[in-house]
């Protein structure tokens, strides 16, 4: 394994104050892990237990007491110990806020749900990560695994923990021994695993790639720290692994998009496997993932997360900035060979604040995410209550929804553009169903579209001055756990991230104790032939990726049929798990 590092130097625009930098702690990190925290000073109890709660409702609160009292709230370190902060104020925010919401519920609440994965501790080592959880897919798609950063290693929700013998590792901690992979001696903000290659990002800057295509030997192809001109130290914020098909060769061309902060886009080509292979017990190996491009051209703005479109044709950027930016993404006609183009600005309209009343301070977007049909996207943020849903076609902003405290992990239903799930830092996430909104505008038999109301802005483009009047329905779900001492109170966790499963019947929700599940409420839609087909087709490929070794009938006939056909029925679930 190549254990080698190098550092990788960036040139970045913005003026880097020295003031700043102060060397961290070389403790091993401890964020929102295991120390005591006394609570808030008036701790809110349940007048009454119930053997069949689930620790997800709101408790009584007498919102216009001159001393509200809070739930308490799984601490970090990073968070003010003010009263008065978002964060300790958010319970009363959320329990006002639910009164104007109606009394029903995305998500199947009988006893034993959410379900609990166990052997699944997750942790960020930053306040405002929300990416420590991943969920993996097998070759063809059709089963999934998890996983999460728990301090500085990677672990496989999920799977019990190894029996040590203790005379032989006596000093070997238990929690170890659930350890998929170790880093190398860094704290992991981001993690992402797509097409057998698993990459993982720093609070410093550190980065390291490996091969999973052996999930259960992964090997280390590159490792690098990055740091900006004159030695200044950057943050991997977010990470992707994409690909796309060369329409010259028909290959697969597999590259990874890094967000660094105040250095912006790293593109990086990722070797094939075969490459991969030279790094398995060899020493002083040259890696051969080679940089494609670095933009850099965000005005000064610090990129906090960036992602691909599903039709892979844009790729949006929010920053600490009120501007979001779009790369396009263009095929080579010759090669084939991708190329971007440079990010355009779409500026946030500064009306939008002022008509919710909010504070005129300096905008940051944190997170952003696509819906399935790459028609919208959606996106955070850490300094305004609210959620923004872009259109893309017309590049303009749909609707707000007030999220009621600061905002962080957000994502589409995989399959439903109209359900989209965001998380507070603590204690509640958000789902909302857009139904009403994406079809404004829409032009029919019996309607010609938007006619102004009294409540509609003139003389603003985007369509969120025209839809103050519609209605979303918004559901706020708790999530805390009881109190291991008295079990009235309520510790309200930090979410660490959230992950759709690919059929879309679970949200996958990371705290520090355990991964909940929540089983997604939606009426079954009927499967298209084509999906039919699409799902035998790829239990027998999957079946015999095991059995190559002989003459593989089903195989045989697969390949008879024609490419355009196969292309159609697997769509872009192939490779999931592999590279070549």
């Amino acid at each position: 394994m190549n254990q080698g590092w190098n550092t990788t130097t960036l040139e970045y625009e913005t003026e880097y104050n020295s003031s700043f930098m102060q060397d961290d702690d070389d403790n091993e990190s401890e964020y929102s892990l295991d120390y005591e925290f006394p609570g808030p000073r008036y701790p809110n109890y349940r007048t009454t237990v119930d053997d069949d709660d689930i620790a997800s409702q709101l408790s009584d609160e007498d919102l216009e007491q001159d001393a509200p009292r809070f739930d308490m709230w799984d601490d970090d370190p990073y968070n003010d110990f003010t009263w008065e902060s978002n964060d300790m104020q958010l319970t009363k925010f959320m329990k006002r806020k639910k009164k104007e919401l109606k009394d029903t519920s995305f998500w199947k609440k009988e006893r034993g749900y959410p379900k609990q994965i166990q052997y699944s501790c997750s942790s960020t080592n930053h306040d405002q990560s929300a990416n420590a959880i991943c969920l993996v897919q097998s070759n063809y798609g059709l089963s999934e695994e998890l996983y999460a950063v728990y301090r500085d290693r990677i672990i496989q929700c999920g799977k019990a923990p190894v029996q040590v013998n203790k005379t032989i590792h006596e000093n070997q901690s238990q929690k170890r021994d659930t350890t998929w992979l170790e880093t190398d001696g860094f704290d992991p903000q981001c993690l992402a695993q797509k097409y057998g290659y698993m990459a993982i990002g720093g609070v410093e800057g550190e980065f390291e790639l490996y091969c999973c295509t052996d999930p259960a030997m992964p090997v280390k192809i590159w490792g690098t720290k990055f740091k900006g001109k004159d030695n200044v130290m950057l943050m991997t914020n977010s990470i992707q692994l994409v690909r796309w098909k060369n329409k010259i060769t028909q290959e697969y061309q597999h590259m990874l998009i890094g967000c660094m902060n105040e250095a912006g886009l790293l593109f990086y080509h990722l070797p094939p496997h075969r490459e991969c292979k030279l790094f398995r017990g060899q020493k002083n190996v040259e890696s051969t993932v080679k940089l494609h491009s670095h933009l850099r051209s965000f005005s000064g703005v610090p990129i906090n997360d960036a992602k691909l479109s599903p039709d892979g044709t844009k790729l949006v950027c929010v920053g600490d900035d009120n501007i979001i930016f779009i790369i396009h993404v263009f095929h080579c006609d010759t090669t084939g060979a991708i190329n971007f183009s440079s990010p355009t600005e779409m500026v946030i309209p500064p009306q939008i604040f002022q008509q919710k009343s909010m504070k005129s301070t300096p905008y940051s977007s944190q997170y952003v995410c696509w819906s399935a049909s790459s028609r919208y996207f959606a996106h955070t943020s850490d300094s305004h209550n609210l959620v923004l849903i872009w259109r893309t076609c017309t590049r303009e902003i749909l609707y707000t929804i007030d999220a009621v405290g600061y905002t962080y992990a957000i994502s589409f239903h995989p399959k439903l553009d109209n359900i989209l799930v965001f998380t507070n830092r603590y204690g509640y996430f958000h789902t909302v169903d857009l139904s009403n909104i994406l079809r404004f505008d829409q032009q029919t038999d019996y309607s010609r579209g938007h006619q102004c109301l009294a409540t509609c802005i003139q003389g603003q483009y985007h369509a969120v001055f025209h839809t103050s009047h519609l209605e979303i329905n918004h559901e706020i779900t708790m999530v805390s756990f009881r109190g291991e001492i008295n079990t009235k109170l309520r510790i309200l966790a930090k979410i660490n991230g959230i992950e759709w499963s690919k059929d879309g019947n679970y949200l996958y929700l990371a705290t520090k104790k355990r991964v909940l599940a929540y089983q997604f409420n939606t009426t079954q839609v009927i499967p298209s032939l084509l999906d039919i087909t699409g799902g035998h087709v790829k239990k027998i490929l999957e079946q015999s990726c095991s059995k190559r070794k002989k003459p593989n009938k089903a195989l045989y006939d697969w390949s008879r049929i024609p490419h355009h056909i196969q292309s159609r029925i697997l769509g872009d679930t192939q490779e999931l798990a592999c590279h070549r």
